[in-house]
This record gives C-alpha cells, sequence and structure tokens, in this order.
C-alpha cells in the first residue's frame, strides 16, 4: 500500500449508453477514438492511467500543471471531428496507491466534479486552483461554491479558461447537482429622514449585515463596494439575477423622528420578484450604534433562517469593534462613507474622522487600519510628501498591532505599508500569506483588500499571470470596485492586452462618469496601443475636469515629446514645476522623470528619478514592470536603481 500526492482526473464520454442505443458503430468509433486520445495524450504528460471503466478513465499524474494540461489538449482535440463529449473534473491530494486501484476522499471529489462536468470544459478543485494558481500558462475563473455528493461541505469549483474550452454558467453545473451556493446582494438601506447627515447610520446598518452574512457558509455576499454602487439608482431585480447570477435581494429603509428610528427590511427573490418576507423595528436613539448592532443582528438572523434548513446560531453583535462612546463607532462609518465614495477629497475626509475616531477612543481598533491605509494612499496619490505618510502610516500599524496584531486588517495594513514605502519585501509576503490564508477561509470581503495587494505586488514584480489572476478574482467578488478595476486594467495593459485593459477602463467611465482618473488611465492605454491623438485627448479631458491642479500633466508632457510636438511639451513641464512650488506637500520628481523619457533626455531623467528614490516615493515600484521604462533598462544608472528597489533577487509570485 503506497500513499502519495497527486492530482486525480476523471474523464467520460457523456451520453455514450444512448449513443450505443441509437448509433451502436459510431458509438464503438467514439470510444476508440477516446481510448487511442486518452492514451497518448496521458502518456505524453506524464499522467499514469489507473483505470479504465466503460467509456472513461481515471488517470493519476505527480504534478498537478501536467494534469491540467493534459485535460486541456484532450479537449481541443476531442473538439475535432469526429467531436468526442468528452466531461473532465480534476482534484488533487493523497491517495493510497494499491494493485486493486486508488482510494481515498480526494478520488471521490474528482469523480463527483467530472459528474458536475458539461461537455468540453475542465473543472477543477479548489485544492488544484491553489497549486496552478502561479503557472502563467494556465488561466482559469471560479464558478461558485457547489454541494457535492458525500463531500462534507461545500466546495469552489474552478473552470480552465483557453480559447476552444467551454466555459459552463453556475446553473448548469447547479442544475446537474441540485444545488448552488446562495447569494445576496443587501442594497443600501435608504434614509427617508430630512438630515443627510443620518446617512452614515443607514450605511452602518447596511455594513453591518453584510459583515455578520458573509461568515454563513452556503452563501455568497456581494461584497460592500457592489452594494454601494446602486446607492440611490433604480435596481431591475431580473437583470441583476441575470448578469450577476444573484438569488435574492434585501432591501431596506431608516426613518427617524427625534429620537425614535424605524427600520424596516424585506427579502425579494430576484428572479421573479417575490417578497418573501418584511420586518419592522422600532427603537429608542438613546444609543445610536447598539441599536444599529442590534437591528443588523436580528435581520441577519431571520435573513439567515431563510437560508438555511436548521436553525442557525444567533448572531450577536460584535463586542469587539464596539467603542465605549457611540460617538467612535459614528466618526469611524463616516470616515468609511467618505472612502467608499471616492469622490474628490475623499481621502483628506477619511482621515479626519478615523483620527477623530482614535483620538476619542485609543482603543477601537478598526480605525487603526483604515486610517494607516488612508496614509498610505495619500503618500501615494502624492498628495502627501512620502515621508511623512510613510512615517504616520507606521504609527497606525503600531497601533493595530498593539490592539490585534493577528487580525486581517492588521496584517494587509502592514503588507501595503511595505509595499509602498519600505520595499522590504520579505516581511510584505509573510504579512500577505498569513493574511491571506486566514482571510479565504473567515471572511472574503477582508480578502479582497489581501488580494488587491497582492496583484499590485505581483504585477510590480513582473508576475503579470499572477497578478491578473488574483486581482481578477477581487473583481469577481467586488465587480464594482474602481481602485481594484484601476490595477487590473495597469495589469492587462503592461502584459500586452492593451485591448482588455481599455474595455475594462471604458466600462469604469460609463459606470462612474465622474470617477476622472479612470481618463488618465485610458491615456496610456491608448498611447500603447499607438493611438496617441486620442490618448492625448484623455490626457486633455483629466487635465480640464479634474480639480486637481497636477491632473493630466505627465501624460501629456510624455505624449507631446512623443508626437515632437516640443514647444507644448516644455509648456507642460514648466506648469509641473510651477505645481510643485505652489503645493509644497507635492514632490514632482516621478512625474519630471516621465516627461524627460518622453523627450529622450535621460540625463536628466536620472537626476529625477534618483531624487524620487531618495524621497522615498512610491510610484518607483512600477518602474521595473511599465514597459514604457524598457528603453532605459540597458543604462547602469537603471540596474542601479532597480537593484536599490527590487534587490538583487528575483522575487518568486505570491
Amino acid at each position: 500500500m503506497n500513499r502519495k500526492h497527486v492530482a486525480i482526473m476523471f474523464n467520460d464520454i457523456q451520453g455514450y449508453t444512448a449513443l450505443m442505443q441509437e448509433n451502436e458503430s459510431y458509438a464503438i468509433a467514439l470510444r476508440r477514438r477516446h481510448k487511442e486520445v486518452t492514451d497518448r495524450l496521458t502518456q505524453d504528460h506524464q499522467g499514469t492511467i489507473i483505470q479504465y471503466y466503460g467509456d472513461g478513465t481515471l488517470s493519476i499524474f505527480d504534478n498537478t500543471a501536467d494534469a491540467v494540461r493534459c485535460a486541456i489538449s484532450m479537449q481541443l482535440e476531442f473538439a475535432k471531428s469526429p467531436a468526442v463529449p468528452l466531461r473532465i473534473g480534476i482534484n488533487a491530494g493523497e491517495i493510497i496507491l494499491t494493485p486493486e486501484g486508488v482510494y481515498g476522499d480526494s478520488v471521490n471529489i474528482a469523480s463527483r466534479i467530472e459528474r458536475m462536468s458539461v461537455p468540453g470544459s475542465v473543472l477543477i478543485s479548489d485544492v488544484v486552483y491553489r497549486e496552478i494558481k502561479s503557472d502563467s500558462d494556465i488561466e482559469t475563473r471560479e464558478l461558485g461554491r457547489f454541494e457535492l455528493k458525500n463531500v462534507r461541505h461545500p466546495m469552489t469549483i474552478h473552470a480552465v479558461v483557453r480559447d476552444g474550452l467551454r466555459i459552463p454558467e453556475p446553473s448548469e453545473l447547479a442544475g446537474k447537482i441540485g444545488f448552488k451556493e446562495k447569494s445576496v446582494l443587501v442594497l443600501p438601506f435608504y434614509n427617508l429622514g430630512l438630515d443627510r447627515e443620518n446617512e452614515f447610520f443607514s450605511d452602518g446598518i447596511t455594513e453591518q449585515i453584510i459583515y455578520a452574512l458573509s461568515a454563513v457558509e452556503g452563501l455568497k455576499v456581494a461584497s460592500r463596494t457592489s452594494s454601494f454602487s446602486f446607492k440611490d439608482k433604480e435596481v431591475n431585480l431580473k437583470q441583476v439575477h441575470r448578469e450577476w447570477g444573484i438569488d435574492y435581494i434585501l432591501e431596506g429603509s431608516v426613518r427617524s423622528h427625534g429620537r425614535k428610528v424605524r427600520i424596516t427590511s424585506q427579502l425579494i427573490h430576484a428572479a421573479d420578484d417575490f417578497h418573501l418576507w418584511t420586518e419592522t423595528y422600532d427603537r429608542e436613539l438613546s444609543d445610536v450604534f447598539q441599536v444599529q448592532d442590534e437591528i443588523s443582528a436580528k435581520i441577519s438572523n431571520r435573513l439567515k433562517a431563510s437560508f438555511q434548513h436548521t436553525t442557525p446560531p444567533p448572531v450577536k453583535p460584535a463586542a469587539d469593534d464596539r467603542p465605549r462612546q457611540p460617538e467612535v463607532f459614528e466618526h469611524y462609518h463616516k470616515g468609511r462613507y467618505a472612502w467608499k465614495q471616492m469622490m474628490p477629497g475623499y481621502i483628506d475626509e477619511s482621515i479626519f474622522y478615523f483620527k477623530k475616531a482614535t483620538e476619542t477612543d485609543k482603543n477601537f481598533f478598526p480605525a487603526w487600519p483604515a486610517l494607516a491605509r488612508a496614509y498610505a494612499y495619500k503618500g501615494y496619490y502624492n498628495l502627501m510628501l512620502p515621508a511623512e505618510a510613510a512615517a504616520l502610516c507606521a504609527a497606525c500599524v503600531r497601533e493595530a498591532e498593539r490592539l490585534d496584531a493577528r487580525h486581517i486588517r492588521t496584517h494587509a495594513a502592514s503588507a501595503l505599508y511595505h509595499f509602498l514605502y519600505t520595499h522590504h519585501w520579505d516581511e510584505l509576503e509573510r504579512h500577505l500569506h498569513f493574511a491571506g490564508d486566514y482571510a479565504e477561509k473567515d471572511n472574503f470581503i477582508l480578502y479582497n483588500a489581501v488580494l488587491q495587494t497582492a496583484g499590485m505586488y505581483n504585477i510590480a514584480t513582473g508576475h503579470f499571470a499572477a497578478g491578473i489572476q488574483q486581482l481578477r478574482k477581487a473583481t469577481m467578488m467586488d465587480p464594482l470596485n474602481l481602485s481594484i478595476q484601476t490595477e487590473l486594467a495597469r495589469g492587462y495593459s503592461w502584459s500586452g492586452e492593451h485591448r482588455k485593459a481599455l474595455d475594462l477602463v471604458e466600462q469604469m467611465i460609463h459606470n462612474r462618469p465622474d470617477y476622472l482618473p479612470a481618463h488618465e488611465s485610458r491615456g496610456w492605454i491608448l498611447f500603447a496601443m499607438g493611438q496617441q491623438r486620442q490618448a492625448i485627448d484623455a490626457f486633455e479631458y483629466y487635465r480640464h475636469h479634474s480639480l486637481l491642479p497636477i491632473a493630466g500633466l505627465t501624460g501629456l508632457a510624455y505624449a507631446y515629446s512623443r508626437t515632437s510636438q516640443t514647444a507644448k511639451a516644455e509648456e507642460v513641464r514648466d506648469l509641473i514645476v510651477s505645481v510643485a512650488q505652489d503645493i509644497p506637500s507635492y514632490l514632482p520628481h516621478y512625474d519630471m522623470a516621465l516627461a524627460h523619457l518622453g523627450a529622450q533626455q535621460y540625463s536628466s531623467m536620472f537626476e529625477c528619478l534618483n531624487a524620487a528614490a531618495n524621497a522615498g516615493m512610491p510610484a518607483l515600484i512600477w518602474i521595473g514592470a511599465n514597459p514604457l521604462w524598457d528603453e532605459i533598462r540597458r543604462f547602469k544608472e537603471y540596474k542601479a536603481l532597480a537593484e536599490r528597489i527590487y534587490g538583487t533577487q528575483l522575487r518568486p509570485a505570491l
């Protein structure tokens, strides 16, 4: 008896028995073709066929990526005439290998995945996905969590993505096994009161419900950012069901009068607009946030009971996050409210409220990592001197560590700090690994922040496929998060997939016309595609519509130089210098380096890059991956700068 870790592949011909009854000779010919191709490709990919059974096979592979590549080759081969409608399922894990066959839970799971598959597709387990996710040749798409027969817990299933392969809809798989993870979208609760200052209270109710529901096994909850993208908009429930696969919609309202509040919530079946239940709660507002916690817990319990056959344990308000003074939670939620709007000035407004929360109660944990992130991005966007931003961010991280060193938020904030400011890559990887392993199992909402930083890190270190995969997964969990979409567009463009990048950015502009930074991204992508005139138009649009004095100038300085519009390029460079003189918190070094790069003024460019490095500007993390800098990589000055930022050791994909 031999125990070993392998990848297990099951495949079979769908509908073979019925085909035998209809056309026996044709069915036998397909079976012969199936055996010939399966034998050949399994051997080519270093696999071993353990068992032939009827119209299918069971194979094992020592290398998981080999198993997936073999499955891809099979489906591409079987798509040719005469086509073989093959189903494939792959899992990985420990097996017991005996002369009589193979045994183990991993084998059973692979068999169940194959049974739920559809012809032309390759379905893999989450274990397989984790083992191949760093492989740049293999792309996957998460289909959701499903309950498999005789498997204790629901499992996440992925489809391999490749031209010529079929990517099934989750509903196709659910129909085959009778269960699909239920999904719910919590719409922002309407503030029916006259005082708009109470908006954060209704938003807080919404957020508390989302966080409470995210811990329910078998329930997929649309993220906070996705939920709030529907704020103050008319929602077509059937369209949300059709395009997002959302099963249920939870909506509600908040009406306050004096010290009294009435909160109403209702659950709706999205596919047919059927109202399943409605609840109303009347409360005295002696403590606004105690009421918020209580009501969100009650609604969460009511909603969970609708999704589970047994009565779930009740959700209790999270005592860890409840401050001593109610106003602390008020400041914190106002800061979060400003952050998620992503309107001009949102970082400063968020910092104002997060600081008020920490000043009111220095032991209120959630405000510290939120404040650390805000300072980190303020320095990243060149709205604060890097040294000041780094110091403030580090101080907030230390406070978060003092209160809860193992929390996901603490590790995510630490990772972001090291990514942008210290370039201590080992520390960054340690924090991301810890936060990722914990968050993926515990709270997918918090996991999204980890995925975003990990994706940015992989792109910055040139691991485009891994970074794109992480950012795509984050986008699937949070489809309308503008920050994540911006980083994903960056990854697409720098890896050469300019059309994907442009489509994504133009979709961002369509969804949020007021999000002006997307126009700058669009300009850089268009220029990389050779559409120089359209790129300049995009930079000019950003320049004339944004309130930021530096908006669009860097792109224009580069583009004008590269299109031989020397006078305009010099004019824009002068404007950048002028802005720096007027705004002491703005450092022009990196922007001027790009401007000089456009004019091929390499000596001045390296002076600016070294000045940026001496000042600790976070933007330098991108010079190793951004194709704009390809033309200077031959210079010893560049190599010295790159070593200063990335070190001498090539970083592996995270």
